[in-house]
């Protein structure tokens, strides 16, 4: 009879660790699939700002070039 009871609650325990663990692997399957959209956002951000930044210091050496090309043409002006 103790034999019984102790095989009962055995298997009782194994299945609610088997539901325990079924639970555990679902939540996990869920967390990994946030943080993989997660991180998919996060390099997706990442290379528009690198292009942002890009862009930003083309711009700033165009319009340096613009005014080193305008100071150099006065110089030769002689009018100016």
């Amino acid at each position: 009879e103790n034999y019984r009871r102790f095989l009962t609650q055995l298997s009782q325990t194994i299945e609610a660790q088997q539901l325990e663990l079924s639970q555990a692997e679902a939540r996990y399957e869920d967390e990994a699939a946030r943080w993989q959209a997660s991180h998919a956002r996060t390099e997706t951000l990442s290379r528009l700002l690198e292009k942002y930044e890009s862009e930003q210091k083309r711009a700033v050496a165009s319009r340096e070039q613009k005014e080193m090309d305008d100071r150099a043409g006065r110089s030769k002006d002689p009018s100016s």
